[in-house]
């Protein structure tokens, strides 16, 4: 288990990555590793990625390369083309995690996650996507299967599905809006991890007055009211 403590604090908390993967000079990328530096002196030891985060994966890799790789717990995610066939995206798959090991520069994944699908036919039906993920975790390539989506339907069928270790649901579960509150209930009853992305709605939620911030998500802006 990774918490981040701090005096009598023990909270589950890890650091997103998806903003240290954009665009950036040579004085973004300096502030992306302190960023990652100044997480794990206080105490994260949980980093979340993607390959969809452009180039998050790489500059994590090179923060890892820093910290002892036994402290940390790492989950990145790979999406699946929607013109893929179940046995395609098994391949598609099997390639992304060993795309993924190297970018980050690890041996073993600890979480790989299938990312922002809208339909799980590729990936529950036979030979499809799962069981690339279940031979993946038999092999040692990675440590636990999960799926990261908007659609609360998938992700409970996830839960329900037995073979699925974690979910995670985004902007779903905050002080504005509770809306994951049936699904984290569901998978806390079926022993499944739920990660929570965005606890703080897209930067809503940071103590400043929200409605005088040009930088809000559009899709966080009909919270503002309540934010406020």
């Amino acid at each position: 288990e990774h918490f981040w403590e701090t005096g009598s604090d023990r909270l589950p908390l890890g650091m997103g990555c998806a903003t240290i993967g954009g665009s950036a000079d040579a004085a973004d990328l300096r502030r992306f590793q302190a960023t990652l530096d100044t997480a794990y002196e206080r105490g994260i030891r949980y980093y979340d990625t993607s390959i969809n985060y452009g180039g998050s994966e790489f500059r994590l890799g090179e923060f890892l390369r820093r910290a002892p790789r036994e402290t940390l717990f790492v989950a990145t995610k790979s999406g699946i083309p929607s013109t893929y066939t179940p046995s395609e995206a098994a391949v598609h798959l099997r390639q992304a995690i060993r795309n993924s090991m190297e970018r980050l520069g690890v041996e073993t994944i600890d979480l790989f996650q299938i990312h922002d699908v809208e339909t799980l036919d590729q990936t529950l039906a036979p030979g499809g996507a799962l069981e690339a993920l279940v031979e993946a975790r038999d092999n040692g390539l990675i440590r636990y299967i999960g799926l990261g989506t908007r659609f609360h339907d998938l992700l409970e069928t996830a839960v329900l599905n037995g073979q699925f270790d974690t979910i995670l649901t985004y902007t779903d579960f905050t002080p504005v809006n509770e809306s994951a509150r049936p699904l984290i209930t569901l998978a806390a009853r079926h022993g499944i991890g739920v990660i929570n992305g965005s606890p703080l709605a897209f930067g809503l939620l940071t103590g400043q007055d929200p409605r005088g911030n040009p930088r809000i998500h559009g899709e966080v802006r009909r919270y503002l009211g309540a934010a406020a």
